[in-house]
């Protein structure tokens, strides 16, 4: 594996962690959409 830019990697990962909140928030607004 090649070696990732730490920038490119914390972005990469705080993309991955905002579209992982998002989605739990989107799968509880239809849990809990009353």
């Amino acid at each position: 594996m090649k070696y990732i830019p730490s920038v490119a990697r914390q972005a990469a990962t705080a993309a991955f962690v905002s579209l992982l909140i998002a989605t739990l928030f989107l799968l509880a607004g239809y849990a809990f959409d009353w």
